[in-house]
C-alpha cells in the first residue's frame, strides 16, 4: 500500500494528491460550522458598538459569504501544497501559465473577501 501511494503522477505523489483533496473536502465539510462561529464572534463585537442591530440576523447575513471566503482560502493554501507539475509549465502572452493561475486565485481570494466585506458593510448600514 505503501508503495502505492508513492507512485508519481504529474510531480506529485499520489498521497499529495490524496492529502490535499481531504483537506478540501474537510475544509468543504467545516466550513459552514467555522463561518457561523466567526460571524458570531463579529455579531459579538458589532453588538458592543452599534446598540440597534440584532446580533442574529447579522450573523446569518455574513455566514455566507463568510464560508465563501473561508473554502476559497482553504483551497488555495491546500492546492499550494501540491507541486506545479513542469508538463504543464508553459508561457502564454510572456506569462507562464504557473504565474496565470497564481494570479487567478489571488483574484478570486481579493474578489470573495470583498464580497463579505460589502455584505458586512451592507448589513450595518441597513440593520
Amino acid at each position: 500500500m505503501k508503495d502505492f501511494l508513492q507512485q508519481v503522477y504529474l510531480d506529485n505523489t499520489l498521497q499529495s494528491y490524496l492529502v490535499v483533496a481531504v483537506i478540501i473536502f474537510l475544509g468543504f465539510l467545516f466550513k459552514r460550522f467555522i463561518a457561523h462561529y466567526i460571524a458570531s464572534f463579529f455579531a459579538y463585537l458589532i453588538k458592543s458598538r452599534y446598540k440597534n442591530i440584532d446580533p442574529s440576523i447579522f450573523k446569518n447575513l455574513i455566514a455566507k459569504p463568510l464560508g465563501l471566503f473561508i473554502a476559497v482560502l482553504i483551497t488555495l493554501v491546500a492546492l499550494d501544497r501540491l507541486t506545479f507539475p513542469s508538463v504543464l509549465d508553459f508561457k502564454v502572452y510572456k506569462i507562464g501559465i504557473k504565474e496565470l493561475l497564481r494570479m487567478i486565485g489571488t483574484t478570486l481570494m481579493i474578489i470573495t473577501f470583498f464580497r463579505f466585506l460589502i455584505k458586512s458593510g451592507w448589513t450595518l448600514w441597513f440593520c
